[in-house]
């Protein structure tokens, strides 16, 4: 069990590093994360068999044979993303690497509660319509504003969707198949902007939004804060006026129901 554990720790490592700096020999990434060659030849050949990565060209030799290069192959399969807003339902087919293939958006209608649940699933049953085969399609990852527990998949409270205790993931999966995985929007954003953006160099973030509602997501060491219950970054709910608009999460002069777009 153990020994199973490590080979699949180190060729996520592997596979890390040849998305980063490839492409690379097998020799660089060795050196760049101090494991043993023979390790890392056969966790590449396992990459390479899964499709993962591929051989592209040759390097500088240092003296000996040229080393074979290796790659990402972020078009060898792709992921579903959803994106839940208080106003639409937004569907993409994206590659490895983020890029947008194919995106539907589903305006949302006013619907709350039960009714934008029925909906989304139903949305997203009509986007994989097109898909006659999804054998390479790695999940479905999902976003929604509100407070959601990742590691369980539910989202415990969305005040403006009506959404409360919901158990997403394990509804998306069961009707579906495909691995499902669920985060807040605003951590979901920020952990992007550290993997894709301008702020890859940096260990601590706050990525502020402003859209339907307001929120942050904070990254401290390089991993999501989320606080006792996933709800760190809910700075829209923070109250500046106490005698403010009343809000639908019961509170009073909550910051969004000034600054959001819909506010504005």
């Amino acid at each position: 069990g153990n020994l199973k554990l490590i080979q699949e720790l180190n060729r996520s490592i592997i596979l890390r590093t040849i998305r980063h700096y490839g492409p690379i020999s097998r020799s660089e990434i060795a050196k760049k994360n101090k494991i043993s060659p023979t390790t890392v030849t056969a966790a590449v050949k396992e990459l390479i068999c899964q499709g993962l990565v591929y051989e592209d060209g040759v390097g500088v030799s240092t003296g000996g044979r040229k080393p074979v290069l290796v790659r990402f192959s972020s078009d060898s399969k792709f992921i579903i993303a959803v994106a839940i807003t208080n106003s639409s339902i937004k569907i993409a087919e994206m590659n490895l690497e983020a890029k947008v293939r194919r995106q539907k958006i589903f305006p949302v209608y006013n619907l709350t509660g039960k009714l934008v649940i029925d909906y989304l699933l139903k949305s997203i049953g009509q986007f994989l319509e097109e898909y006659p085969d999804l054998t390479k399609c790695i999940g479905i990852s999902i976003i929604s504003p509100g407070i959601i527990d990742v590691d369980k998949g539910i989202i415990y409270e969305n005040t403006k969707l009506k959404l409360k205790n919901i158990p997403l993931k394990e509804m998306v999966e069961k009707q579906f198949k495909l691995k499902t995985w669920l985060e807040n929007d605003a951590n979901a954003i920020a952990l992007a902007e550290k993997r894709f953006g301008a702020y890859r160099k940096f260990k601590n973030l706050i990525y502020i939004t402003i859209s339907d509602g307001v929120g942050a997501g904070i990254i401290v060491n390089g991993s999501i804060f989320r606080g006792r219950r996933g709800g760190a970054g809910e700075v829209g709910h923070t109250s500046i006026d106490r005698n403010g608009i009343p809000c639908d999460c019961g509170n009073t002069g909550c910051l969004e129901n000034y600054v959001s777009w819909p506010a504005i």
